[in-house]
């Protein structure tokens, strides 16, 4: 059955193929000014995508001839932005109301929530429909909420706990309470382009991305391997960039955005676009650096590097001795050996990141080349008396982009990527103190009879993963009812096993093979065919169903071999309601770093099965008024071989499949839009457990309730603010919970304020002063991986007060 149904799919496709090249129709209508109700005179009527014009004459009206098919005209004015497009579906005459170019508040409360993303299905559909709980952030709201970096947004979205820890991740991002080692769980993507890197699975989301570049980011709730294949396991964040349409402005052929800000802690950025067009050639290129020291954590015990508070007591205790002299000497060899190059270590909490982004586009063709480096100290992860350094990841790919519409039925797209993930070894330098005041590990009571001085150790870190992938996707509308999205992909993967690592700079060059059998580089072959099918029997009622299959092949003999995902859904929109019931589900292939990488305490499985999770939602929307909406959604999902490290004989350890999660929760949203004035709030509600034989455990770091919501305001037309509030419950840790090393018991709950200001001076110039955390709460996040206060930190201090100052531009 599973090779008949894309035999009779492919069948029907090109049974229904029709061709219309050639084929043409005109669109004719008038443009009005929204607040006046006066035609307007001089407004570029575009098709997209094409050299298609035509100008309103002084009477608001419009002509343009398009092509026969579906076509997204756009209307503009000649001083700047973008400020309306619609969908040509049928021959008719429009009239078009345009405002100011905000569409925070040009747009009406449906047009808002009504907004079409591509993230769910891959295709284009209305975000109130689309077949999962999706939200949607727009380029305004990103802009006007003064939103610095990717990172900074997640804090104000429903179903997510985040710890900022600026570490080796800045920050841990748990979706829908899955806590994990990394943010590795969640598929991030540029443009439809996997951010995930190939060895670890982890997102690195820190200040790298450039924000004045974002058109939208689309958040999808829940499973998603349907159509992603593997490590779509808790949903995606699709974050949309501009093109060149949405850069250059009215007639012009060159157009340059971006914004330049300073602020608090020694933060400076600075973000650029130019974009130019000549006939059917255009190019964009994008550029961010972003340079900060961070909050200053040393005021904290964990982060102060004074080993002296150590008393002879303690020395007594961790050594196991009750002799003073022992402890007095121990003490004394650690004050010496804490020095490193000659001085006491300080705490560093700097970060660099640098971004360039071209995408040339050609007709239906587009060429987009991405690189990013993001290097940081370790800041929060770690305590001051065992581990210093800095972490250096880097991804750089190239990719092209190839759609276009066959006929009125069919369109089809073609997507190949290169790209390149490291681990930079000259740059990722790492220190671990071996004193005697470590009761993990470090000096003994042999050391000390032997009169041995404590010491940090000196280490360099790197990884190099390649991956080349290939997609062939086709959307086939067979009729009104009835339309398929099928689609498949290719990926060669050669992705490293374990760290190279050693004393020297450029570990490539100068460290020895870690021993693994085969090398220590992996070669992977992976194969998906993916299906959805969207019937529509009747108006109010859309059935989808979809499935994938995916194939694994590591060299000869590995891999997990073929794995099959459903997807089942009910969207019903009876008058104001939108109703979905969907069923979704995933898998999780265990990263190289589960399965290869190793320690001296830490041995490889390369056998680990994927994870697996089956999600039943149901989603519920209400267009309350023509002001109000509100939406709610409860889910159950259920995940088994779940993977984590555990101990084994001989004080080793293991990555090994652990058991079974269950996790319940609610997502709820309140949308209000009146004139200048627009308002939000969501509610999130999670119970995660782990299940056990005897009972369940309930899973740390997450907030069993949050809320957060805010208010954005328009005055003069030209002075915008908002202010945001999130309220985070209190997270159960430590010995009752699944971080039971954390010597805690709780992360106590918070609420924080954050205010923005914006003014626009100019046409196309604005400026915006932001602060965030306004009332200078002192709140903390949980502690990374085991949190166990001795290694890793146990919770982490989050951002005192900090103010920001931007410069924005657009002309």
């Amino acid at each position: 059955m599973k090779k008949i149904i894309p035999l009779i799919l492919m069948l029907v496709i090109f049974a229904e193929m029709k061709t219309a090249l050639g084929q043409t129709r005109t669109i004719t209508g008038t443009v009005y000014n929204s607040e006046t109700n006066e035609p307007m005179e001089a407004i570029v009527v575009s098709v997209e995508n094409t050299e298609l014009r035509s100008i309103t004459d002084n009477a608001g009206k419009f002509s343009i001839t398009i092509p026969d098919d579906l076509t997204t005209i756009t209307f503009s004015e000649f001083s700047g932005l973008i400020v309306k497009e619609i969908k040509v579906i049928d021959p008719q005459t429009y009239s078009i109301y345009l405002s100011s170019n905000n569409e925070l508040f040009d747009l009406t409360l449906e047009e808002l929530m009504n907004i079409e993303v591509t993230s769910v299905s891959k295709k284009a559909e209305s975000v109130l429909t689309a077949p999962q709980t999706v939200i949607v952030l727009t380029e305004n709201e990103i802009l006007n909420r003064g939103y610095s970096d990717l990172e900074q947004l997640m804090h104000d979205l429903p179903g997510f706990d985040i710890s900022r820890g600026a570490g080796d991740e800045y920050s841990q991002i748990y979706q829908r309470g899955y806590r994990s080692n990394n943010t590795d769980r969640t598929m991030i993507m540029i443009d439809g382009v996997e951010q995930n890197d190939l060895w670890s699975q982890s997102a690195w989301i820190a200040r790298q991305y450039p924000i004045s570049h974002i058109k939208r980011v689309e958040i999808v709730y829940g499973p998603a391997s349907t159509v992603y294949g593997a490590n779509a396991f808790l949903g995606v964040i699709n974050v949309i960039t501009k093109t060149d349409s949405d850069v250059l402005k009215g007639e012009n052929n060159i157009g340059v955005s971006g914004s330049i800000g300073g602020g608090t802690w020694n933060t400076r950025y600075v973000d650029a676009t130019v974009s130019g067009k000549y006939k059917d050639i255009a190019l964009t290129v994008t550029g961010r650096v972003y340079q900060t020291d961070n909050m200053d954590f040393s005021k904290y015990p964990d982060y102060d590097f004074d080993i002296s508070k150590y008393t002879i007591e303690d020395y007594k205790r961790i050594l196991g001795t009750n002799n003073d002299d022992s402890a007095r000497l121990a003490k004394k060899l650690d004050s010496i050996g804490y020095k490193l190059n000659g001085e006491y270590p300080k705490f560093d909490n700097f970060e660099d990141n640098y971004f360039v982004n071209a995408k040339l586009r050609f007709k239906e063709l587009t060429i987009d080349f991405q690189h990013w480096r993001s290097a940081r100290t370790y800041g929060g992860w770690y305590r001051d008396d065992y581990e210093i350094g800095n972490w250096v990841p880097s991804h750089t790919y190239i990719t092209s982009k190839y759609e276009t519409r066959i006929s009125d039925k069919l369109s089809i797209a073609n997507y190949n990527t290169f790209k390149i993930n490291r681990i930079e070894g000259e740059s990722c330098q790492d220190f671990w103190f071996y004193g005697y005041i470590q009761p993990k590990w470090g000096m003994t009571m042999a050391n000390l009879a032997a009169n041995d001085t404590s010491y940090w150790t000196e280490s360099y870190y790197a990884v190099y993963s390649q991956q080349f992938r290939s997609e062939t996707k086709a959307i086939f509308d067979i009729s009104e009812k009835l339309n398929v999205t099928s689609g498949f992909e290719i990926k060669f993967s050669e992705v490293q096993g374990n760290y190279l690592n050693g004393p020297e700079k450029n570990p490539e060059e100068t460290s020895y093979t870690p021993v693994i059998l085969g090398g220590n580089q992996f070669f992977s072959r992976d194969m998906g065919f993916y299906t959805q099918i969207n019937y529509k029997p009747i108006d109010i009622i859309s059935i989808v169903a979809g499935a994938r299959v995916d194939n694994n092949k590591i060299r000869i003999t590995g891999g997990y071999g073929t794995v099959f995902n459903p997807k089942f859904a009910i969207v019903f929109t009876p008058g104001n309601f939108i109703v979905k019931a969907i069923y979704s589900s995933a898998f999780m292939d265990a990263s190289a770093l589960a399965k290869y990488s190793t320690t001296d305490a830490r041995i490889a499985n390369p056998g680990l099965e994927p994870e697996k999770v089956s999600n039943i939602e149901m989603n519920v929307g209400w267009k309350m008024t023509d002001n109000i909406f509100f939406d709610v959604s409860a889910y159950q999902a259920k995940y088994s071989n779940i993977v984590s490290e555990v101990a084994i004989s001989g004080g080793k350890t293991q990555n090994q499949p652990i058991g079974k999660l269950t996790i319940q929760g609610l997502q709820s949203r309140l949308n209000f839009k009146y004139g200048n004035y627009t308002a939000f709030a969501y509610y999130t509600y999670t119970n995660p457990q782990k299940n056990t034989d005897s009972t369940d455990v309930r899973i740390g770091d997450i907030a069993s309730h949050s809320v957060c919501g805010g208010i954005d305001a328009l005055f003069f037309k030209k002075l915008t603010t908002s202010i945001i509030f999130n309220y985070v419950g209190e997270k159960k840790t430590g010995k009752e919970t699944t971080i039971y090393a954390n010597p805690l018991n709780s992360i106590d709950p918070y609420f924080i304020l954050n205010f923005t200001l914006t003014y626009k001076f100019y046409k196309g110039f604005s400026v915006q002063a932001a602060a965030n955390n306004l009332l200078d709460k002192e709140y903390f996040g949980p502690g990374v991986r085991s949190a166990d206060g001795m290694y890793y930190a146990s919770k982490i201090p989050q951002y005192s007060r900090n103010f920001i100052l931007k410069l924005m531009f657009e002309f």
